[in-house]
């Protein structure tokens, strides 16, 4: 059977009983809508305490502020059309991170625990692998690290750290590959930044204060 595309980009404003403060949108990226209930979701995956007070505000602002730089990458990514990503591809991750995401028993139990369906599980996971591939395919052939850059990061950054540490000093044939991956990612890392600023200027986004209400209703879940 041919691989269906995923639809990675959750647009969809939660149609929910008037009053229901999980609900609530709690950012505008774009067209898209990032609910309250979708950052409960995450923080639950994530292993944050829900546990109500100040602690909880700080910890869901920041993770607020994280869900809407995936977002604006989720948009430019889709935009650009570099990547795709099935279903399949989504299940497959899922069984990666989640060992009992292939029994039905033990998938039901992950969704409840997160208060998601299996579709919205997907599209999460989705979102995630599209932003991957994208930055694997626009950025990272256009960085590369030359011999010299790794032999001066070698002997002015990682033997003083190794030696401060306390640590083997491996020779510099040895810790090459390490020290040139290290460099390449920091590159990459700075190219997605610039990316993502250019995208907050494209993209209009506006988020909305917690309100006590929903700090409180935390820990119960949607």
């Amino acid at each position: 059977m041919p691989s269906r595309g995923l639809a990675v980009v959750a647009c969809m404003v939660i149609a929910a009983p008037a009053g229901n403060l999980l609900d609530q949108a709690q950012a505008l990226v774009g067209d898209t809508v990032i609910s309250y209930s979708e950052l409960l979701i995450e923080a639950r995956d994530r292993g944050i305490s829900l546990t109500p007070g100040p602690a909880l505000r700080t910890d869901l602002e920041e993770l607020l502020e994280q869900l809407v730089v995936q977002r604006l990458r989720t948009l430019g990514a889709r935009r650009a059309g570099l990547a795709r990503v099935t279903v399949e591809d989504a299940d497959q991750e899922l069984s990666q991170r989640y060992p009992g995401w292939g029994d039905l028993a033990k998938r039901a139990a992950l969704l409840a625990e997160h208060g998601e369906t299996e579709d919205e599980a997907r599209e999460r996971t989705g979102q995630r692998l599209l932003v991957e591939r994208h930055i694997e395919r626009r950025f990272r052939p256009n960085v590369s690290v030359e011999l010299s850059e790794i032999e001066r990061a070698y002997h002015d950054l990682y033997v003083p750290r190794w030696r401060a540490e306390g640590k083997p000093i491996p020779s510099l044939l040895e810790a090459r590959p390490q020290i040139e991956a290290d460099l390449l990612a920091e590159r990459v890392a700075r190219l997605v930044e610039d990316w993502t600023t250019e995208l907050r200027q494209e993209f209009p986004v506006e988020i909305l204060p917690l309100a006590d209400e929903l700090v409180g209703a935390a820990a119960h879940g949607p």
